[in-house]
């Protein structure tokens, strides 16, 4: 009777534990009597991911390699079914040259590799899906600019290396940064400039195309680093600033005559900028 050699068991040289776009994860199947490879047989996984055979050729185990790519996820790595691997134009033979048997352990038994390990794949890239704006008005100097980045996972922000930052273009003040502030842990993530004196800006703040990290990490539980595009940024059209004080440039003196009662002494004071007179608590006037 032939007995030819088949697979006992699935498992990892890698610790249990996350693992992010870019890691590496070793993957080893071991025969019941010594195989020998040719070709580059693979492994289909459960993450949307392969593992490609790597070395182990006239052993009983087999170590095939897995690198998580974007988009791949898993909350419990292993094969997709019992007949998951191929050989992909190679071979997989026993010493006298008869073809293994190369049916998997069952999916989530005991000897399957998600029986065995406890691996998480997690190669979804956090992204920006939008970014709240401050409320339209005219912001003046010490007032804060509060921008939301809304993340499409958690994010952890580190700030040891330096404090990312939103680049804000001013028309006069040039490029400020609405450095961060708070949020990390959570999908909403605070960015602040305080307006100082000699900022202006009239037609709306710019904001730019990305977060900066500034030597900062924005990463998520698995330890991918967030995409940091700004998408979907609010308008800006009405988020005015202006730290310049209002100066009167000239005042227009009446016409030159002889005024009697009832008639009015006008003058027209011009201001730099356009002013809001307020008279509720009292009303302004010129000393004559």
């Amino acid at each position: 009777m032939l007995f030819r050699s088949h697979i006992s068991c699935v498992s990892s040289t890698a610790a249990n534990g996350i693992y992010k776009v870019a890691d590496g994860i070793a993957i080893t199947i071991t025969f019941s009597k010594a195989v020998f490879v040719t070709g580059t047989p693979t492994l289909a996984l459960n993450s949307g991911g392969t593992a490609s055979y790597s070395s182990g050729s006239s052993g009983t185990t087999l170590t095939f390699n897995y690198t998580v790519s974007s988009g791949h996820i898993s909350a419990d790595l292993d094969y997709t079914a019992i007949n998951s691997l191929s050989l992909s134009g190679g071979t997989i033979k026993d010493a006298p040259g008869n073809n293994a048997a190369l049916t998997l352990p069952a999916v989530g038994g005991a000897s399957s590799l998600g029986g065995q390990k406890n691996i998480v794949v997690d190669g979804i890239v956090p992204i920006i899906l939008s970014v709240g704006v401050p409320g339209s008005a005219n912001y003046l100097s010490g007032q804060n600019l509060d921008f939301t980045v809304n993340l499409s996972k958690n994010v952890t922000v580190v700030t040891t290396g330096g404090t990312p930052f939103i680049p804000i273009t001013l028309n006069t003040g040039g490029t400020v940064n609405a450095s961060y502030q708070s949020g990390s842990g959570t999908t909403a993530l605070m960015f602040r400039y305080t307006v100082v004196s000699g900022n202006v800006d009239n037609d709306g703040v710019s904001v730019g195309a990305a977060i900066a990290a500034n030597g900062g990490t924005l990463k998520d539980v698995a330890g991918n680093n967030a995409t940091l595009t700004l998408n979907s940024i609010g308008s800006t059209s009405g988020v005015f600033v202006n730290t310049i004080n209002p100066g009167v440039i000239s005042v227009n003196l009446p016409a030159n005559a002889t005024y009697v009662s009832g008639q009015y002494l006008d003058f027209t004071v011009t201001f730099s900028q356009v002013v809001d007179v307020v008279t509720t608590g009292g009303t302004p006037y010129i000393a004559v």
